[in-house]
């Protein structure tokens, strides 16, 4: 005899709210000074990373603990403390480069669990380390052109 059982049918699930995700890249013609500024952001953050990785390294090879990113991003205004460059740049840049570092640390051990050559991740050098994200709205880039600025404007007179 066959077996009369039936399988429900599934219901989508009404609470869930479609995800919009909105993400802008701009190009940036900064001059000297300004790039400047951002190559020194960008190797901030790249020793930030490499710090944090060795944190977390050392913890586990030391005492068998895990440090996480909710521990790490605690240690910033420390960091801040100690390290007078770090108040130049933006919390959420900090804290983006720790979530970076924390979602490498989250893909390795996933492919650990699922039998795959897992890859630790590694130091970043100044070649692998060529971005950093500002999450949020609320800032500006001073002295930077608009495209009615470009134009050659005509002296009143």
């Amino acid at each position: 005899m066959e077996d009369a059982r039936e399988t429900p049918e599934r219901q989508p699930d009404e609470t869930a709210l479609p995800v919009r995700v909105k993400a802008s890249v701009y190009r940036l013609y900064p001059t000297r000074k300004q790039e400047g500024t951002l190559l020194w952001t960008l190797r901030r953050c790249k020793e930030l990373y490499n710090a944090s990785l060795e944190e977390r390294t050392a913890a586990y090879k030391m005492a068998g603990v895990s440090v996480s990113y909710g521990m790490q991003s605690e240690q910033l205004p420390q960091l801040k403390e100690e390290r007078p460059e770090y108040q130049e740049i933006y919390s959420q840049v900090q804290q983006d480069v720790l979530r970076r570092l924390d979602k490498a640390m989250k893909a390795f051990f996933r492919r650990v669990d699922e039998g795959q050559t897992p890859g630790y991740p590694r130091y970043k050098s100044n070649a692998r380390y060529r971005s950093f994200t500002y999450p949020q709205s609320g800032y500006e880039i001073i002295g930077a052109l608009t495209s009615h600025d470009t134009k050659k404007k005509k002296p009143v007179g």
